[in-house]
């Protein structure tokens, strides 16, 4: 294979790449590889390229030919299919556990756990409030130390910086 190529395969695409084309080449099959290569710019781009062995006329394998397609739109489609497939999962999962959990601590908790599992998130922090908008619970779920330095704050009954944004939606609404 060109070594410009192999220079321009994301290094996670290499090895998978060439086993496929490899073995194709042995057995002189047909090939499908889905791969990224950098561009000029450094950007990359998600690629099939699809190949068939050719003969001559008196039967010699004389190589592959093939054509090759950009296909990061539709790659870049599909990871917002997953990730909206993964929200509305959230959501139905949420909703079921709003109807049919009665203990608001079980519920958070239950709550952060399935935005971690479905939503992807390393990590999520629900908070309960009262009135004056004292947290009054909470549950986390994820990586623990992305949490470490609010606790001190949450004990003291004070909301992390970014609920502020959602208190002044609320009151402006």
């Amino acid at each position: 294979l060109e070594e410009g190529w192999r220079a321009a395969l994301h290094p996670e695409d290499l090895a998978p790449s060439l086993q496929v084309f490899e073995a194709a080449f042995a057995r002189r099959e047909p090939y499908t590889l889905v791969y990224r290569m950098r561009r000029h710019d450094g950007a990359y781009r998600w690629i099939q390229s699809n190949g068939s062995p050719r003969y001559d006329t008196q039967g010699r394998f004389l190589g592959f030919i093939g054509h090759s397609l950009d296909i990061t739109d539709l790659m870049l489609a599909q990871e917002r299919i997953e990730h909206l497939v993964k929200v509305l999962r959230a959501i139905r999962d949420v909703n079921q556990l709003i109807v049919h959990e009665r203990d608001p601590q079980a519920l958070i908790r239950e709550a952060t756990r399935l935005m971690v599992d479905h939503r992807g998130y390393a990590s999520a922090l629900l908070l309960l409030t009262d009135e004056s908008d004292r947290p009054t619970a909470w549950a986390q779920a994820g990586q623990e130390e992305a949490f470490e330095d609010l606790k001190d704050g949450l004990e003291r009954g004070e909301l992390p910086p970014s609920a502020g944004d959602d208190r002044r939606s609320r009151r402006a609404g």
